[in-house]
């Protein structure tokens, strides 16, 4: 339907249009004859440059209709510079390799003390068999 006229009909009493039509090219717009949703780089830029000016939370999120949550991370992004930044994004890294090495050796722990448990099931099962007759000879 998007690009596409409506097929309104002219009557005496003057146009009608399919309510069909007119509800299908009314969700293809935006709400209030707003402008399409900017990017999130653009977000991100007039939220900065509101910050540089001084204004709080609150009327950024009135201006710009933005949930707050969204301005309080590009908070904390315009607090942190871009080598702190960049620290911070490396040892998050290096940590979460960290977590999945440790996660990995618990696992092998795991299953290697599952498999002597299992061997030492069978030991004592083929002990009981033959009666403990091991040493009686």
């Amino acid at each position: 339907m998007e690009g596409q006229l409506l097929h309104p009909v002219r009557t005496p009493r003057g146009w009608l249009f399919d309510p069909v039509e007119v509800a299908a090219l009314k969700a293809q717009r935006p709400i209030g004859g707003a402008a399409a949703p900017a990017s999130e780089g653009r977000i991100a830029a007039r939220i900065f440059y509101l910050f540089d000016k001084g204004r709080e939370l609150r009327e950024i999120v009135e201006e710009l209709e933005i949930a707050p949550g969204i301005v309080r991370d590009l908070w904390h992004e315009w607090l942190t510079d871009l080598d702190e930044g960049e620290m911070n994004g490396r040892k998050a890294a290096q940590d979460d390799r960290r977590r999945r090495a440790e996660e990995e050796q618990l696992r092998e722990l795991d299953r290697r003390a599952q498999q002597d448990q299992q061997n030492f099931e069978k030991i004592m099962s083929a002990l009981n068999v033959t009666g403990g007759q091991v040493g009686s000879k």
